[in-house]
């Protein structure tokens, strides 16, 4: 998305083209610095477009300064190539806000809500002479003209077409078009019999740009989400009075009530949605900017600006990809509708499951649907990567309530869930289970767990099946799916005949409940293993599990055993808590070693039971969890982001906390609180145990990072922060708002800095555009899907990053990139442990160019700054960049670049980070 915007300066916009000089030598192991600063020599300015000599074009529109060069030989690299001092072109980045979207409206429907975009595809003679570039969708066709864009539009399934020719200001012509960042992949068209009208090697970019449609103003094309979008880019100063476009082909142009701009034509309407904007405001947050279209005659329309700022940018933030409602109107029963747990499939879609609890919630034709009396069970939706709605199936039982509780995916795909069934009325054995399964009569009338497997189209239910010892009421809380498709359980069960295996770590039943953990084959059929773990006292309970690498069973829960099975050399030995301790246990891949079992706790008790809600591990076998405690005394390290116990929010009786052990599970490396009314239900790390948190800020008080996806909450919002590797502070905390209480229950990471979630919502919740359903259905609540990018706003990805033995090799900003800022800097996680490296600061480059393996994404043949770094022993570093010496629009682009010492086997020559682009707010 793009926008409307102003520039800082006068109303003949300026740029400087800024030398930033060679940074002082690194100190500190893992850590650096670099001051920058600017030389002040003889200059020339030259109007602020875009010089068209090449297809990645440079900016002209620069004060050029002289001064010293300081170059070094690359010896790691191309024999020639020479790293020199970056000299950064102040480019005005992307300014966002205006997002006017070019929608095809059916006659008596809605818009379509999704489309294809295959690039902008250039001209080398294959169309008209007129045509410069053009791009399709679905149903929408936009060529670029010279001083003009076309769009034509058809109804979908009909042939009804609709054509708009929006006429550009006349200054639009004075320079040429520009392409930017292109594709992978090339065109060749072979049209008619004669080779010598046949054209190769035809190029598709991302994006193109007509520059100073009037001055200041810059109109881009490009898509998201496969919709063609149009953007303006707005300096400072720049007259938006004079920016007017004339429409050919239209019977007129009228505003909707939402503000959307309807241009009529003979077969249909084309409709731009209304402009959505901020002002940036230097040194202080964002704040909602009032940008609408103005409709000038009939026949053109402009924008108009409701409040002159002209020191101020106006930007959209970081994206919210795509987020829908999940849900039904709720009327069978009084109960939650969730999103409970999420998981990303290798192709990048989203699998959600959770609760529903009417006869309507949304299903998809061939999908799996057993009837249920009570309208109420489990409901399994799968998301493609655009927010279109792929599968969805519902599982229910008659007289029960079966809680989902775990979601893992195979390597196919395909969705296993595990949970627990409640019985509500009469004793029947009602849940459906397939035959074959290695349980299928109900044994327990009190309730009892559960472990179905749908196919990966969720057409099928391919095992269903029951997990329970006799009239003991388990429940199965958390579930991992081996690389071979074999199911790994975990819960606690109240019988002392629930099925264990000979050879098993632990197969006596201890008495008032103990954990289990066991594995059924790929079919659900048999159960390959099966284990106890538990002592003699009040309880023994397993929460959650993850696999290691090695097919080891990492597990955690909460005992109120004082004789659980703690081994010697483990962080505690000892239960000392009267309302139970957590504990955290490792156990081998067959179930019959316990390789360490560590408890997490503090000394006395209080009124709550402990909770581990979520685990996860990192690339060096660390083990990360976030839970709930209500002891003053439980343990948090040196320099926590919560060091104590916060003040417990009305009618609670316990805190959120983050904490990581060693693989060992024998040291704590971090652990702290999160905060005062907040709990937090899901968790993720990277590489290097960065660990990123989903739950809910009940007071809107948690401190949010500026530039994040929303920095202004109506309280009891979702809330997602992403903690540095010693949990002392947040790289990244956002809210995303509702009117009322909305909870993000599950995060997965699609990408390093793309997230899956989900959760419940109610009405008010924020909804993107073309959202599958963006309306409250009603209810206690609905559940909620969305995608969103934890980037924060002047901070984009550019390329993909390498992978070494510990993960992804992912950078970051540790901060929005503000000018002036002393302490901006950049971290990388999943480097190669003790590895030395180089942070790049450069200009970045379309298609990357592969040096000894790894992919440089800065371009080369421009100066080039080179920050020697190290790696620590989690692969980590973070080095400070200072932006003491840029200015609002500055422009560069970041990248790590590491050595592989030896300490990540199969890795040989150089890994690199993927980029990112920066734009200095």
């Amino acid at each position: 998305m793009a926008g409307l915007g102003a520039r800082r300066g006068s109303r003949s916009p300026r740029t400087f083209h800024r030398r930033l000089l060679a940074p002082e030598k690194a100190s500190g192991v893992g850590r650096s610095s670099a001051w920058w600063t600017t030389s002040k020599r003889k200059s020339h300015y030259t109007p602020h477009c875009y010089d068209q000599t090449s297809m990645n074009a440079t900016l002209v529109g620069t004060r050029v300064t002289g001064g010293p060069r300081v170059a070094s030989r690359l010896a790691w690299a191309l024999p020639l190539m020479l790293f020199q001092e970056l000299e950064a072109h102040a480019q005005l980045p992307p300014i966002s806000g205006s997002a006017v979207k070019l929608v095809e409206h059916e006659d008596g429907g809605s818009p379509r809500r999704h489309e294809r975009f295959d690039g902008w595809v250039e001209n080398r003679g294959q169309w008209d002479s007129g045509v410069l570039f053009q791009a399709s969708a679905d149903t929408v066709r936009v060529v670029a003209r010279r001083g003009a864009v076309d769009v034509f539009a058809r109804a979908a399934a009909e042939s009804k077409r609709a054509w708009i020719r929006i006429i550009l200001p006349p200054a639009s012509g004075a320079d040429p078009i520009r392409c930017d960042h292109e594709l992978p992949g090339l065109n060749h068209y072979f049209l008619g019999n004669d080779p010598a009208n046949w054209t190769r090697g035809v190029r598709r970019f991302d994006k193109v740009t007509y520059p100073c449609i009037v001055d200041g103003v810059d109109l881009v094309l490009h898509a998201t989400r496969g919709r063609i979008e149009y953007d303006l880019v707005v300096q400072p100063g720049a007259d938006l009075a004079s920016l007017r476009f004339e429409c050919q082909g239209s019977q007129g142009l009228t505003l909707d009530n939402d503000g959307s701009l309807v241009m009529h034509t003979q077969t249909g309407e084309l409709i731009q949605t209304p402009p959505v904007s901020a002002f940036e405001h230097a040194g202080r947050d964002s704040a909602a900017a009032d940008v609408r279209f103005l409709l000038l005659s009939d026949s053109s329309f402009g924008f108009a600006l409701g409040e002159e700022s002209p020191s101020a940018a106006v930007r959209i933030d970081p994206s919210l990809i795509w987020s829908t409602y999940l849900g039904s109107s709720g009327a069978a029963t009084s109960y939650a509708e969730y999103g409970a747990k999420c998981a990303v499939d290798q192709a990048g879609a989203l699998t959600v499951m959770g609760q529903f609890n009417g006869s309507d919630f949304p299903t998809t034709p061939g999908s799996v649907q057993i009837p249920t009396n009570s309208g109420f069970g489990v409901f399994v939706s799968k998301f493609d990567s655009t927010g279109s709605l792929v599968y969805s199936s519902l599982i229910g039982a008659t007289n029960a309530l079966p809680e989902p509780h775990a979601l893992a995916l195979s390597p196919s795909g395909a969705a296993t869930v595990v949970g627990q069934i409640v019985h509500s009325g009469p004793f029947a054995n009602n849940f459906p289970t397939t035959s074959g399964a290695f349980d299928t009569v109900l044994s327990s009338p009190s309730g009892t767990g559960f472990a179905f497997r749908l196919s990966p189209q969720g057409d099928n239910l391919d095992y269903s099946t029951y997990i329970e010892g006799v009239n003991d009421g388990p429940d199965a809380t958390g579930v991992a799916i081996t690389p071979t498709g074999a199911t790994v359980i975990c819960g606690t069960t109240y019988s002392s005949a629930f099925p264990v295996t000979q050879g098993s770590f632990d197969n006596n039943y201890h008495g008032f409940g103990d954990a289990f953990v066991l594995r059924l084959n790929s079919s659900g059929s048999t159960l390959e293993w099966s284990t106890l773990l538990g002592g003699s006292g009040g309880g023994d309970f397993a929460h959650t599990l993850k696999l290691a690498d090695d097919g080891d069973v990492v597990v955690a829960g909460a005992t109120g055993s004082a004789d659980f099975p703690f081994t010697p050399g483990a962080y505690a030995t000892a239960f000392s808590s009267s309302s139970g301790t957590t504990w955290v246990a490792r156990l081998s891949a067959h179930g019959d070693l316990l390789r360490w079992a560590t408890a997490i706790g503090g000394i006395g008790g209080s009124a709550s039971i402990p909770r581990v809600w979520d685990l996860a591990l990192d690339g060096l076998g660390g083990v990360s969890i976030v839970g709930q405690t209500g002891e003053a005394t439980f343990p948090t390290t040196q320099g926590a982001l919560v060091p104590v116990l916060p003040q417990f929010y009305p009618g609670e009786l316990a805190s959120s906390y983050v904490a990581r052990l060693d693989a060992s599970g024998s040291n704590l490396a971090y652990s702290t609180f999160v905060g005062f009314g907040v709990n937090m239900l899901g968790l993720v790390v990277d590489a290097s145990g960065i660990a990123t948190v989903i739950g809910n800020d009940r007071l809107g008080q948690f401190p949010i990072t500026p530039g994040a996806l929303s920095i202004t909450s109506q309280s009891r919002d979702v809330l997602i922060a992403r903690l540095d590797p010693i949990g002392s502070r947040a790289y990244f905390s956002t809210w995303l708002p509702g009117m009322n209480q909305d909870v993000g229950f599950d995060i997965a990471m699609l990408s390093a800095h793309r997230a899956g979630i989900c959760g419940w919502a109610q009405s008010g919740f924020f909804t993107t555009s073309g959202a599958y359903d963006s309306t409250y259905n009603g209810g206690v609540s609905d559940g909620f899907v969305a995608v969103a990018d934890l980037l924060l706003q002047g901070v984009r990805q550019h390329g993909r990053a390498a992978h070494t033995c510990l993960g992804e090799c992912a950078m970051n900003a540790t901060e929005r990139p503000t000018a002036g800022s002393a302490s901006f800097g950049f971290y990388c996680s999943g480097a190669p442990p003790f590895s030395n490296g180089w942070l790049l600061l450069g200009t970045e480059r379309a298609l990357p160019m592969i040096i000894q393996g790894a992919n440089l994404l800065l371009d080369p043949s421009q100066r080039i700054v080179r920050i020697p770094v190290r790696a620590d022993y989690i692969g980590f570093v973070e080095t400070r960049v200072p932006l003491t010496n840029l200015h609002w629009g500055d422009h560069f682009a970041a990248q790590f670049v590491w050595r592989n010492p030896g300490t990540c086997p199969g890795n040989t020559g150089l890994v690199a980070s993927h980029a990112l682009l920066i734009d200095v707010q």
